[in-house]
């Protein structure tokens, strides 16, 4: 298995354990204060772990399809390529109807 592919699993392990113990709090007698400190953790936590699920299978899914040298580029880019919105209505917006 790659260190990239290793790194994401460890790292889900890692939040997996810090969300139970945020369930933990949440499932304790009520307090406000901690209870919602502890609701916005989890959701946060959740959400990171559902991006690392992705990671991790996107990762199997293209090292199964990409040669190695395309996967170098994929995970290597720094920002994503953003292509503009294309009008795709017939004839130019300039001229008249």
């Amino acid at each position: 298995m790659s260190e990239r592919l290793e790194t994401l699993k460890k790292a889900r392990e890692r939040m997996m354990e810090d969300r139970d113990t945020h369930a933990k709090v949440l499932a304790a007698p009520f307090d406000r204060d901690k209870a919602e400190r502890a609701r916005t953790k989890f959701i946060e936590i959740q959400a990171l772990i559902d991006a690392l699920d992705r990671a991790i299978s996107r990762g199997n899914h293209f090292r199964k399809k990409l040669s190695p040298e395309v996967i170098i580029s994929i995970t290597s880019s720094a920002t994503p390529i953003r292509t503009p919105a294309r009008n795709y209505r017939k004839g130019n917006a300039n001229e008249s109807a």
